[in-house]
Order: C-alpha cells, then structure tokens, then sequence
C-alpha cells in the first residue's frame, strides 16, 4: 500500500531471482493512483511469472488472504513490498520442508541498513537454523495464524513472529487458516 517504487522493485526483484518459482502474486491493497503505477510496472521484472491483482484498501491480512486464496503453486512465501528474499531462501526452505515431511520452514531475519550494515533481530539461531514446525504445532495455528495465543501455544514468542515474512508454507499446511483482519 502506497509503498516507493525503489522498495518495491528491490523486493519483487529478489523474489524473481529465486529459482523454481511458480508464480509472483503482488497484492494491491487499494493504492493510490501513483503508486498502483509503481505496482503495475514490476510485472515487467518478470512478466511470465508476476501476476498483479489490485483490490480496495482491507489492510495487510486481507492481501495475504487473498494470496493464499489465488496461490497456484504448492509452497507459499509472504514478502512485504519493504522486504528481500536471501538468495536461494525458497530452495532451501523448499529442501527443508521435503526433508523432514514439514509444514513450514520459519528462518531467520537480518535487517540490512542503508549503507549496507546488517544486524538479526530476535533470535539469530533461527537464520542459522530454522524452526520446523509439525502436525500438532499447525493444528494449533488453525483457524488464525500469528496470533498471540496460537503462538504461544506451541511455544514460539509472540514477539518475534508477529510477521509472515522469513516463513514458508505448504499451501496444504494454510487449508483453512487465515490471517486476522
């Protein structure tokens, strides 16, 4: 929603580079007319790949919702229009989750400055190693995801996954579960 051309390029450009990519599903949550430019304009990044749906302005979870709720592929990935995928991350998380019969892959986040600095927030053990969640754990998310007390359910700190990002899904595994509005 109404985000600089700059960000959103980078981010739709990261996504793009991941390699064994279905599809690239951007959101529109009722920008403004400039900005709803800006949005159409990345599908030429990879034209093949980028589908753009715009809607009216419902906040964050409704674009997510509608994501999940179009997604075509078998993994789903959430990226804010401000954020970048690591190099390689869906590969990896993609390995991960075939590996171990997993729901979801949650990694790491490194926040990376300006000038090109980079810090973790929260735990940085998760970038390193990620957290795998199973059967029961999801059960418990079911019905609304990242909220506080399904978090705290299965032991995971409200305080680092208040976000979608750094996470990905099987479609199958998000069935009936949505984001809170």
């Amino acid at each position: 929603f109404n985000i600089p051309l700059n960000y959103l390029r980078r981010a739709v450009q990261s996504a793009a580079r991941q390699e064994n990519l279905l599809e690239i599903l951007i959101i529109d949550d009722g920008s403004e007319r400039k900005y709803r430019k800006y949005v159409d304009e990345c599908k030429s990044i990879a034209p093949e790949k980028i589908i753009v749906i715009h809607t009216q302005n419902q906040g964050v979870s409704s674009a997510r919702n509608e994501g999940i709720k179009r997604a075509k592929g078998e993994y789903i990935a959430f990226l804010d229009a401000a954020d970048e995928l690591m190099p390689r991350f869906l590969d990896s998380a993609v390995a991960l989750i075939k590996e171990t019969h997993s729901n979801l892959v949650i990694g790491g986040t490194r926040y990376i400055k300006e000038n090109g600095d980079s810090y973790f927030k929260g735990n940085k053990e998760l970038f390193d190693h990620p957290r795998l969640l199973k059967g029961d754990e999801i059960d418990a998310l079911k019905g609304s995801i990242f909220n506080k007390d399904s978090l705290s359910r299965i032991n995971l700190s409200p305080m680092m996954y208040v976000s979608s990002w750094g996470i990905l899904f099987t479609k199958e595994s998000l069935g009936d579960i949505i984001f809170d509005n």
